[in-house]
């Protein structure tokens, strides 16, 4: 049995939401990671394209990863990934986050989605498999959220049953234009 869950996450896209994906509206930096050097990412990020956060206990801190990822076999498209990952003795609040922050305006509905697969999962699902039933699974809580933890939340926790790639989406308006969105 494996100690990590590790979830890969391909490409991350926030546009207004009557916007397609590949238009120029994309608001995300480096949103399919191709410009992050491969390797363990540190936390914090001030100045960094994405910010990267760990929230745990002291003796788990080390194993709460967050990487970017050169393989093609393991990318979505292109050459990198980001990859997730904590380990399965975790306790309530513990995870890890990458996001970015952006100045988005009150007045838009905004689509946020990503594109996620758990890198360990079965190739197919179980039957049945659902947030309820107790079987193996990977979740990634996706939000939109106000940097400093005020305001409005927006998002979903998807669960992941299995290894395919799945596109992750929401919609969400910004509550306080003065204030960056992570």
């Amino acid at each position: 049995m494996k100690n990590r869950c590790a979830v890969l996450i391909a490409f991350v896209v926030i546009t207004p939401a009557l916007a397609l994906p590949d238009s120029a509206a994309q608001l995300m930096a480096d949103p399919s990671f191709e410009s992050q050097t491969p390797g363990a990412l540190p936390s914090g990020g001030s100045g960094a394209v994405w910010e990267i956060q760990r929230t745990g206990r002291a003796s788990i801190q080390d194993r709460l990863g967050v990487a970017c990822v050169e393989d093609e076999a393991q990318a979505r498209t292109g050459q990198r990934c980001l990859a997730l990952s904590i380990p399965r003795e975790t306790e309530g609040f513990e995870f890890v986050t990458a996001g970015q922050r952006l100045q988005l305006s009150a007045s838009k509905e905004y689509e946020a989605s990503i594109w996620a697969r758990w890198a360990d999962g079965p190739d197919s699902a179980p039957r049945g498999a659902s947030a309820t039933e107790k079987v193996p699974s990977a979740i990634v809580s996706f939000w939109a959220r106000h940097s400093d933890g005020t305001g409005d939340f927006a998002g979903r926790d998807e669960w992941l049953f299995d290894n395919r790639w799945r596109r992750l989406a929401f919609r969400f308006r910004a509550t306080d234009p003065g204030q960056p969105t992570l």
